[in-house]
């Protein structure tokens, strides 16, 4: 069973960083959107 939620968003990242301190231990994962595509990542919290 998978589970999708969107718990972080933003059009501006200008420091280039999220705060995932307060995410619980799990599997995330990350998609940055760009003009030219996008890239999603594994975040493994523990």
């Amino acid at each position: 069973m998978v589970i999708f939620y969107k718990l972080l968003f933003s059009n501006n990242l200008n420091n280039k960083s999220l705060d995932i301190l307060n995410l619980s231990n799990g599997v995330y994962l990350l998609k940055v959107n760009v003009d030219n595509g996008s890239l999603v990542k594994k975040i493994v919290i523990e």
